[in-house]
């Protein structure tokens, strides 16, 4: 077993009621500090050379005190086993305070910023917008914090979204990302406002290429051809839950969530912390083919076997995301797959004309 990271969700509480958000609200469970401290010195084994930590939740600066001491721990831990820790927190940005920006900063985290631009007031707190507007320059003016923004758009907003890419473009955010809600179907409408969103996303990101040689916002970035796409989670990638059970990503836990009689939740769940500390190997070496068996070619829709579909090599779905629309794992809902080919078009249009 060789993990190239690990993720700890420090807690399920959340100070934000977003739309779109698949967290069961009844989860309370929070992972605790010496729990995760004892998670960290028994996994740094197990962990390559250089490796990443992240810190997720709910809202993980709800838990920021957990999150100075466990950094202090895990700087102690680097000079041990001559490793280095990439860190980096997912958070909703209402708690960043100058003394946790600082902290941040110092400590070089990557900071995923989740924050939805103009979409921010009507699906996730009203007024929030402009509290994380105001916070942007603190976060932008260190330059050993690496920040990237990701917003969320669902049908109901996506309209929003063009516009929300240039307020951040102008708001001097170098990385930026976008995803969709898919708890809800697209249906057609929504779809065709999507693609005319798209046109406008590309053509600003072209301009801005073109202009200062840079590509900020990452759906153009990659190409857009991944090969064929495989879920590296459980094979070198392990979540701790904050009812400390162990994952192959942070997704599987809240879509399991109250599943626990199932028999994928069997075979997807390594366990509680405790009981894997006991057996890693064999425990390590049963769940993880259930994850090795999550790729691309191995997924349907209801159009038939994704591995017949000629888009293939350019499609990258997450099989937990997808499922938590209420289709079964490595099953792709009508509409994600169009987003998909629409997101294919897009990419080849950019490359034309980036060419």
């Amino acid at each position: 077993m060789k993990l190239r990271g690990l993720t700890l969700t420090l807690n399920d509480a959340c100070n934000y009621r977003c739309a779109y958000c698949y967290k069961d609200r009844s989860q309370k469970a929070v992972l605790g500090y010496r729990r995760a401290r004892e998670a960290l010195a028994f996994f740094m084994p197990y962990l390559t050379k250089k490796f990443q930590i992240s810190f997720y939740g709910g809202e993980p600066l709800l838990a920021f005190e957990t999150i100075r001491r466990l950094t202090s721990f895990l700087r102690e831990q680097e000079a041990l086993f001559g490793k280095k820790a990439r860190l980096t927190i997912t958070t909703n940005g209402s708690l960043l305070s100058d003394e946790v920006i600082d902290f941040l900063g110092r400590e070089r985290f990557a900071v995923t910023l989740s924050f939805d631009g103009l979409a921010q007031d009507k699906q996730r707190l009203k007024g929030s917008c402009e509290q994380i507007l105001g916070r942007l320059p603190a976060l932008l003016r260190r330059p050993r914090l690496n920040l990237s923004v990701n917003c969320v758009f669902t049908p109901e907003t996506v309209d929003d979204l063009s516009g929300s890419i240039r307020l951040l473009l102008q708001s001097g955010v170098g990385r930026i990302f976008f995803a969709l809600s898919v708890l809800k179907a697209w249906d057609r409408p929504s779809l065709v406002r999507l693609g005319a969103q798209l046109d406008i996303v590309r053509r600003m990101t072209l301009l801005r290429y073109r202009r200062e040689g840079d590509i900020p916002v990452e759906y153009f970035r990659d190409g857009g051809s991944t090969g064929i796409f495989a879920c590296a989670g459980g094979r070198n990638w392990l979540a701790i839950s904050a009812e400390g059970k162990l994952w192959g990503c942070v997704f599987f836990g809240d879509y399991f969530y109250g599943k626990e009689k199932s028999r994928d939740y069997r075979a997807y769940c390594f366990g509680s912390l405790a009981r894997f500390r006991r057996n890693p190997g064999p425990i390590h070496a049963r769940h993880a083919p259930s994850y090795s068996r999550l790729s691309q070619d191995n997924f349907r829709s209801a159009r038939g076997p994704c591995f017949l579909c000629p888009e293939l090599e350019h499609c990258a779905v997450c099989p937990a995301v997808a499922a938590f629309s209420g289709s079964p794992l490595g099953s792709i809902p009508d509409s994600i797959c169009e987003i998909q080919k629409m997101r294919s078009r897009q990419i080849r249009k950019f490359q034309e004309q980036y060419a």
